[in-house]
Order: structure tokens, then C-alpha cells, then sequence
């Protein structure tokens, strides 16, 4: 498997089949963007970065509501960041704790 930027869509390049388009939500000024580029490539597996709460630029805010009509139907992955940032948060919290005794 391998997965691919949306960057390299500006290329024109065929993908192999086996290949998981990311698309970073923050890099999409609306959701007609995202549409488009799904539309696109709609035969493709896509991995989508929703970036909660990020704070540098680009910083294009959506919410799961505004997304999941969108991604029924596409075969999409949803990746929540913040989901991300908090198991790393307990994952920390607990290896500080556990070598502290």
C-alpha cells in the first residue's frame, strides 16, 4: 500500500491500485474543493486528515457533520487529529508516571 499526498495531484500521474490518496482538510479552502478532488480520483481508497484545533496556517476548520455526507460516498478514512494529539497525551503521561515510580 501505498499512501499519496494530494500534492502529487498536480501532476497527472497514473497511481498504482494498491494506493491511499491523503487529503489534509487544512489544505482545502471548502468543501467543494474536497469534493472535487475526490471526484477525481474516485476509484482511489482516500485517508482523510481532519486537523482539529490546529493553530498554524493553513488552518481551514471543518466538522465531522460537514464531512460525513460528503465521505459516504467515497471509500474515505477519517483521521481525527485531535484523537491523535491525546493518545500521545496519555501515552506520555503514563510513561513520565511509570519511570517516576
Amino acid at each position: 500500500m501505498f499512501l499519496i499526498s494530494q500534492n502529487i495531484d498536480s501532476y497527472n500521474l497514473k497511481l498504482p491500485e494498491n494506493s491511499v490518496f491523503r487529503i489534509n482538510l487544512a489544505w482545502c479552502n471548502n468543501l467543494d474543493e474536497l469534493k472535487s478532488k475526490l471526484e477525481k480520483n474516485k476509484e482511489m481508497k482516500f485517508f482523510i486528515d481532519l486537523p482539529i484545533g490546529r493553530l498554524k496556517p493553513p488552518n481551514n476548520r471543518y466538522s465531522l457533520e460537514e464531512i460525513v455526507p460528503i465521505a459516504k460516498n467515497f471509500r474515505i478514512f477519517i483521521i481525527l487529529q485531535f484523537l491523535m494529539l491525546n493518545l500521545k497525551m496519555i501515552y506520555n503521561h503514563f510513561w513520565i508516571n511509570y519511570h517516576q515510580g
